[in-house]
């Protein structure tokens, strides 16, 4: 194809002139599907976007020990988590944990979450010794790369937020 002055011209050979058509066809597609998600990562308003309720009050019951950041000496404590909103595999991502009672040990946390309580007690102990207590109202941000400990004095519960890819255990 050639485009001059706004002319398009179509030099493809006659016989490779329907697999172009499939082509822009396909692209003109895929276009159309992903432009609400590429307009909402850019900031952008989409008016066929609607405000999505999340029910933080949900009930979480499938309670499976915890295998990662395991403290040493310390018993596996318990997990639970409901995702509540997805806008893409590589978007946002907010949904409810509870987790505990018990002690984890954070090495490199994988990613920026935001955490608003909505039940017990956790203190956090960074590598550094800075020490912070959260309980039911609180909000924080668990910085990616975080190293340091989650004492969950109580089963906790909390509401979180990750801008990213996001590996889920099955819920």
């Amino acid at each position: 194809m050639n485009i001059m002055m706004g002319i398009v011209r179509d030099r493809a050979p006659l016989a490779r002139r329907p697999l172009i058509a499939m082509v822009v066809g396909v692209v003109a597609t895929l276009m159309a599907v992903t432009a609400p998600f590429a307009l909402r990562a850019a900031g952008q308003q989409n008016s066929a976007t609607n405000i999505v309720r999340l029910d933080s009050n949900i009930t979480l019951s499938h309670f499976t020990p915890m295998t990662e950041f395991l403290e040493e000496g310390h018993p596996a404590p318990v997990e639970a988590l409901k995702e509540l909103y997805q806008s893409s595999p590589n978007g946002m991502h907010i949904g409810v944990w509870a987790g505990g009672p018990g002690v984890l040990r954070i090495t490199d946390y994988p990613y920026d979450e935001y955490c608003v309580m909505q039940a017990g007690t956790l203190v956090v102990t960074s590598s550094s010794g800075t020490v912070e207590t959260f309980h039911r109202g609180d909000s924080f941000v668990i910085p990616r790369g975080f190293n340091g400990t989650w004492d969950m004095k109580t089963r906790m519960r909390k509401q979180w937020a990750v801008f990213g890819p996001l590996p889920l255990p099955n819920q």
